[in-house]
């Protein structure tokens, strides 16, 4: 399994429940890893994710007005998760996306360096087959202890 990741992407972004932050804009940072499995080597860009092409969709959610970090965050995770099953090649199967959205120095009285919220998508295949794993680790243990005792 490989990552992609972009991390420490700054915008100044409408996100707030108080007017004065949808107007000033907070600091936002994000950081954003895809974990895929590739089938055979990549040599094209056509043959991964085009990392560019995600920090354009994030950066198109975050410049969107809201109350919430939680409602951007879904939004990029959406968006990436759409991008990645509709544009990337055969090649590549989407295992999940994790994203962390940080307010830095939010407008809360007190001495606080940022607040951040964090969620992942993890591709239901993915699910089932680390379930299959898991049974099978377990199945395996089983077999062992019946042979060692």
């Amino acid at each position: 399994m490989a990552t992609i990741a972009l991390e420490g992407l700054r915008f100044k972004a409408p996100i707030g429940v108080y007017a004065e932050e949808k107007v000033l804009k907070n600091d936002i940072q994000i950081d954003l890893q895809l974990k895929v499995s590739t089938l055979i080597s990549v040599e094209k860009l056509d043959d991964t994710i085009n990392y560019e092409m995600v920090y354009q969709l994030i950066k198109a959610e975050v410049l969107i007005e809201t109350d919430l970090l939680e409602d951007t965050l879904q939004r990029i995770l959406h968006a990436v998760k759409n991008y990645c099953e509709n544009n990337a090649s055969d090649k590549l199967y989407l295992n999940s996306i994790s994203v962390r959205i940080k307010k830095l120095s939010p407008p809360i009285k007190g001495n606080i360096g940022a607040v951040w919220i964090e969620d992942e998508f993890v591709n239901p295949k993915q699910l089932k087959k680390n379930a299959e794993n898991s049974s099978d680790v377990a199945q395996n243990q089983a077999v062992g202890a019946t042979i060692l005792t």
